[in-house]
């Protein structure tokens, strides 16, 4: 009968990633493989990705200089080609707004993700969506749909979705710093550690995301911790998560968890249910036990001034 259960949980989960479900802003995007004119880009590149020339349609790697700065302006659609990536040894900043979001994801098939690497300064992400990045075994990037390596970076009321890498399915932080607020990470996952994110000797702030059916095939379907420097855990719904190993929600490897402050987050186990509005919308039901649940220093307080909402709906950076 164990063996039975183990099976059926197994393939329940296969079924899960083959049946990804579309969410958050994809109806946003408009595929230039259905006709129409769109932009070819690549190589290296700085200045503006100007939303007068979208969508853009990547054909060969991006790169983006140390000494250089890539913009990107709101409403940007960019579409990547098989095996395809954007490597920012500058500065990428991609700035989009609620109205008018950036989108990251492939043309036709899978591409390699973002990675910045050995960045002189921060690089921002806001009000994007990053979808359908599959690294294998071999290729060239191989952490996160998106990459912090040696660099710092900003991430606010992102969508992390459907994704697929070896390190951390959304994010990977490397011996770096970020800032986490208000992001979404779902039906992400990842062969070895950390289903929606993975940090190695990191500085990290995690604060209302919600992080929702990320599954990792060996330890933590979550957030995991490796070899932390300090970081904030706070005001965040785990729920749905799934790992073979290792805690589904907050995970830690190795070095000191002392180090990483976590607190009213909500670390769904049970029957226990965030209630949101559907598995489409992540907003929460009115009968939500998340809704005033997160910190209640005033600082966390939502938009409205109430007390935190727990998940990426919540807090100052909630009305989204």
């Amino acid at each position: 009968m164990k063996n039975l259960f183990l099976s059926t949980v197994i393939i329940s989960f296969l079924l899960l990633i083959s049946c990804r479900e579309n969410a958050g802003l994809k109806d946003e995007v408009v595929n230039p493989a259905l006709g129409g004119v769109y932009t070819e880009t690549g190589g290296t590149l700085k200045g503006r990705l100007k939303f007068s020339d979208e969508p853009f349609l990547v054909t060969s790697d991006i790169k983006v200089d140390s000494s250089d700065t890539l913009i990107i302006e709101p409403g940007v659609n960019i579409f990547f080609k098989e095996s395809r990536r954007m490597i920012v040894n500058g500065v990428l900043i991609a700035a989009g707004t609620r109205q008018k979001p950036i989108v990251f994801t492939s043309f036709l098939s899978d591409w390699l993700g973002i990675s910045i690497i050995d960045s002189p300064d921060t690089s921002v992400f806001k009000f994007c969506v990053v979808r359908d990045v599959f690294q294998r075994s071999g290729d060239p990037a191989k952490n996160g749909a998106v990459e912090v390596n040696n660099s710092s970076a900003v991430f606010e009321n992102c969508i992390f979705i459907s994704n697929t890498a070896r390190y951390g399915g959304g994010i990977a932080v490397i011996n770096s710093s970020a800032t986490i607020k208000n992001n979404i990470f779902r039906d992400n996952d990842t062969d070895i550690y950390g289903g929606a994110l993975y940090a190695l000797n990191s500085s990290t702030q995690l604060i209302n995301n919600t992080v929702f059916r990320n599954i990792c095939f060996n330890f933590g379907g979550g957030f995991v911790f490796d070899e932390p420097v300090n970081a904030d855990v706070q005001n965040n719904i785990f729920y749905k998560n799934f790992s073979f190993l290792g805690d589904p929600r907050i995970a830690f490897r190795n070095g000191d968890s002392t180090l990483v402050n976590q607190q009213y987050n909500f670390l769904a186990f049970g029957s226990m249910d965030p209630l949101f509005i559907s598995s489409d919308d992540l907003h929460l039901s009115d009968d939500s036990p998340c809704i005033d649940a997160g910190n209640p220093d005033p600082a966390f307080n939502d938009v409205d001034g109430t007390r935190n909402d727990q998940g990426a709906y919540g807090g100052p950076l909630g009305d989204w």
